[in-house]
């Protein structure tokens, strides 16, 4: 029986991950009272046959489906808030290239628990097709980047940013995130020096952002002198931050420094998970605010984040949630939120 993760389903392509079970999943997913369905992936080469797979399903049960082409999760995610029922995202994430992957997302971010189940339920009974005069259609969404460029543009001081033209290193892995934040830190003033931000279907480093596979990145700010470099992940929900120095900000000293800078602009509930250190908790406190920890997973910091209508919600692998954005970890955002944060205080070897 094929179950849901934490982050939808994952697997190798070919074992797990197959064209069969995107029919099937495109199938159980169409259906009563589901009428539009938003399809994005990442940039991986398996992308494009596992999305023909999945609504060709879509299609079948009489649901029209919204293509959205390559983009980054949380931007397919805002698409599903503005213009969809649900959405599925083709993508592994940070996971190997020979990996691949289906996230479902609702109009709130990831699907929740109870969705994913009667999901898992239905994948496994036979779905009766539509009749042939009434299969779907499809179309494809216009302006998903663009939407979510503005979005992210209108949560951060852009006037500053243009003033202070920071030397920004971005890397996108040759990931999802290429085709939105190279252009949107330009536009918000930035001097974007480029790595591995084209699509081609093969990756030039491991899709995880960790020291490791950041090697280049890191010498590149020092070499280009950049005032800080940010990384992506795969499909860019998480993004690692570099200092001036080359040096990697660290996961729990970069999130607790978003909870104190999220926590100057209004204090209130933050929530991260049992991964978080010490370190997170005396900042939240220390900056007036007070913080609930939750299980490990960002589904479970959304739900706590929505319960306790928290101010900011993260987890110390760059996978952060602002309550004004996107409704889920958003990398994009992220970056572009430390970019600000440099042109407000400076040196983020110092911040840290």
């Amino acid at each position: 029986m094929v179950k849901f993760g934490t982050s939808g389903i994952r697997g190798k392509f070919w074992e797990e991950i197959t064209p069969e079970l995107g029919i099937r999943l495109g199938r159980a997913i169409a259906g009563k009272g589901v009428a539009k369905i938003a399809v994005g992936r990442d940039a991986r080469a398996t992308g494009k046959l596992l999305e023909n797979a999945l609504v060709s399903g879509i299609l079948s049960r009489g649901c029209n489906s919204f293509l959205a082409g390559i983009l980054p999760t949380p931007t397919l995610a805002l698409a599903v808030k503005n213009y969809a029922d649900l959405g599925v995202m083709i993508t592994a994430s940070h996971n190997p290239p020979e990996c691949n992957g289906f996230k479902l997302l609702s109009k709130q971010g990831e699907a929740p628990r109870a969705l994913e189940a009667k999901i898992e339920r239905l994948l496994s009974l036979p779905q009766k097709p539509a009749d042939w005069r009434n299969i779907g259609q499809v179309a494809r969404l216009r302006t998903p980047v663009r939407d979510h460029s503005e979005l992210a543009l209108s949560l951060v001081d852009a006037s500053l940013i243009r003033r202070k033209k920071p030397k920004v290193v971005l890397d996108c892995g040759n990931g999802a995130g290429s085709v939105i934040m190279p252009e949107l830190l330009r536009e918000a003033g930035c001097n974007v020096v480029e790595l591995n931000c084209k699509q081609s279907g093969e990756f030039a480093r491991g899709l995880e952002p960790n020291e490791a596979n950041l090697r280049d990145a890191r010498r590149l700010v020092r070499s280009s002198k950049a005032d800080l470099g940010i990384a992506h992940d795969g499909d860019a929900d998480r993004a690692v931050i570099i200092d001036e120095n080359g040096k990697l900000l660290g996961l729990d000293a970069q999130l607790a420094l978003m909870c104190k800078e999220e926590l100057v602009k209004k204090k209130g509930m933050v929530v991260s998970t049992i991964e978080a250190s010490l370190a997170v908790k005396e900042t939240v406190l220390s900056s007036g605010g007070k913080l609930f920890v939750t299980k490990v997973g960002s589904p479970n910091v959304a739900k706590e984040m929505r319960r306790k209508n928290a101010v900011f919600g993260g987890e110390p692998c760059g996978e952060y949630i602002f309550p004004a954005g996107v409704p889920m970890p958003d990398g994009i955002l992220t970056g572009l939120k430390f970019v600000e944060l440099f042109c407000k205080k400076g040196k983020l070897s110092a911040l840290r």
